[in-house]
């Protein structure tokens, strides 16, 4: 009997290292919590709700997490008690490159507040969270939400563009910069009205100036999908992406 057990046990053991051999090894987390809440965004109507004043600044000029803040209230807002509120620093305004199609506006997350106290025309919200610098002025939106994602970077070494389907070019890079790398985050013109989800990944294409072909040069995950602009993390890349790059669907 006792060796029925340990055999039994043994090879229990067994399959269970089979199994976690079979995971792909190169499994990474492609979207995490600060991507999600502390990342670019497009705004498609900069929100009307904005911090006020701070119940206790002292000789501070950025609010921290813990301090509590008087925000604006107007008709219709719909906020309840305990409504969990997006600290928004309110960026450029940045030009689609769609005919006609309406600029958005660039926002940073910068944390997240919990309305404790609401009244007629203002109201009172303790940050809970903050991934960045905090002040008077900034607006408050709802939260983008989102999901933790683990799994595996498709790359982009064997991807070709296709001739049609959903595509769009790269409209503004995170952090004012001039170009990106991994790890770092991007505007781009494609979206929900597209077909196109959080958590899908994308190919970055460029064109080659001296054979006119577009190469894939990067793969990329869609941390927030708008309607016609979403935000892209850089997973993995062969150049640097810029503004004017283009992305599609693997």
């Amino acid at each position: 009997m006792r060796r029925t057990f340990i055999w039994g046990l043994s090879l229990c053991c067994v399959l269970m290292a089979a199994a976690g051999q079979d995971r792909p090894r190169n499994e990474i987390r492609l979207i995490d919590e600060a991507d999600l809440n502390c990342s670019l965004l497009a705004i498609e109507e900069v929100p009307r709700l904005k911090i006020d004043a701070a119940e206790r600044m002292e000789e501070r000029t950025f609010l921290l997490q813990g301090d509590v803040f008087v925000f604006n209230r107007y008709p219709g807002d719909n906020l309840a008690l305990g409504q969990m509120l997006n600290i928004l620093e309110i960026g450029e305004t940045v030009k689609v490159t769609a005919r006609r199609g309406r600029p958005v506006t660039a926002a940073f997350q910068r944390g997240r507040a919990k309305i404790v106290i609401l009244n007629a025309a203002s109201g009172r919200a303790r940050i809970e969270k903050a991934c960045g610098p905090i002040e008077v002025g900034q607006a408050l939106g709802p939260l983008a939400g989102g999901d933790v994602l683990k799994g595996v970077d498709q790359g982009f070494e064997a991807v070709e563009r296709k001739a049609e389907g959903p595509h769009g070019a790269v409209l503004f890079l995170g952090n004012l910069a001039s170009q990106i790398g991994p790890g770092q985050m991007a505007l781009v013109e494609i979206g929900t009205d597209q077909g196109i989800q959080a958590g899908q990944q994308l190919t970055a294409f460029r064109v080659n100036e001296k054979n006119a072909l577009w190469q894939g040069m990067a793969s990329v995950i869609v941390v927030h999908a708008g309607p016609r602009v979403s935000t892209i993390k850089v997973l993995s890349a062969r150049d640097a992406l810029r503004v004017g790059d283009f992305v599609q669907p693997k």
